[in-house]
This record gives structure tokens, C-alpha cells and sequence, in this order.
């Protein structure tokens, strides 16, 4: 075997144990990644001690805007305004809540606007 075989043959050896050390890394890269998004999902759990206050605070806020519709020493905007904090407590807590949750608490916003505007 001439020296020219010889270092090609050497050559492609490191190519190919660098190609497998590269695709290694990129199989590591993606492989961590999908199972911490996955992870992520599943320990995603709404019933955590964060969400239960929240949620507490969004059922309160319900109640006090039926507080206010039998009040008569509310007024129609104190109502209103309840129930518009009531549901941007919703919105900005997305992972408290469910995907319809926050499209009801959206499309009622988006009429309230609509109407006021």
C-alpha cells in the first residue's frame, strides 16, 4: 500500500468517525430536546398549587360580580368591570386554564369591546 493509500484511507477514518461524533451530538441535541418538551407537558399539571390560587381567585371574582348585579349600591360598571377582570384572569394565566376556557373568556372580551366601542 503506497502512502497515498495510506493517508486516504486515514483520512476517511477521521472523516467518518467526525461525521459519526457530529451526528452523535445532533441525535443528543434533538433527543434532549423533544423529552424536556415532553417533560415539560406532562409535569404541566393545572392542578399545581400556583393554579389552585389562581382559579380560586377567578371563581371569587365571579361571585363578586353576582354580589354586584343584586347590589344596588353597585352600579352596572362595577359589575362589568368584575366580570372583565374575571376573565382577563383567565387569559393571562393560559396554563391554569383549558384551550376553551380561554377562547370563552376571549370571544366575551372581544364582544364587550365590540359593543363598547
Amino acid at each position: 500500500m503506497s502512502s497515498a493509500e495510506a493517508q486516504t484511507a486515514s483520512s476517511s477514518a477521521r472523516l467518518s468517525v467526525r461525521m459519526r461524533l457530529i451526528l452523535g451530538a445532533a441525535l443528543v441535541t434533538i433527543l434532549a430536546t423533544s423529552g424536556g418538551v415532553l417533560i415539560g407537558h406532562a409535569t404541566a399539571d393545572s392542578d399545581t398549587e400556583g393554579c389552585v390560587a389562581i382559579r380560586t381567585a377567578e371563581e371569587e371574582q365571579g361571585r363578586e360580580a353576582e354580589r354586584f348585579a343584586k347590589d344596588d349600591e353597585h352600579d352596572q360598571e362595577d359589575y362589568v368591570l368584575s366580570l372583565r377582570t374575571q376573565r382577563y384572569i383567565v387569559l393571562q394565566n393560559p396554563n391554569c386554564f383549558t384551550a376553551k376556557d380561554r377562547a370563552e373568556a376571549k370571544a366575551i372580551l372581544d364582544k364587550w369591546d365590540f359593543f363598547e366601542g
